[in-house]
C-alpha cells in the first residue's frame, strides 16, 4: 500500500483522539541538567489496528 500522507493532530495532554491516536509529555529525570533543558521527551500511542509501517512525526508549538 501506498501512504496518502494522512495526517492527524494531537494535544500532547494524554487524551486519545476520536482515531484511537493520542500523545503525552514523559518527564525527564533530572530536569536542571542544562543538557536536558532544551529537551521534550514524548510518548505516542498508536491504536492497535494502525497499519505497521514508518511515520513521520512533525511537531508545532502553538502560539497564542
Amino acid at each position: 500500500m501506498i501512504s496518502k500522507r494522512t495526517q492527524i493532530r494531537l494535544l500532547v495532554d494524554g487524551t486519545p483522539s476520536g482515531n484511537g491516536w493520542s500523545a503525552k509529555k514523559i518527564s525527564i529525570e533530572d530536569e536542571e541538567d542544562t543538557k536536558k533543558k532544551n529537551r521534550i521527551s514524548l510518548q505516542v500511542d498508536s491504536p492497535s489496528d494502525a497499519i505497521i509501517g514508518n511515520y513521520t512525526v512533525s511537531f508545532y508549538q502553538n502560539k497564542k
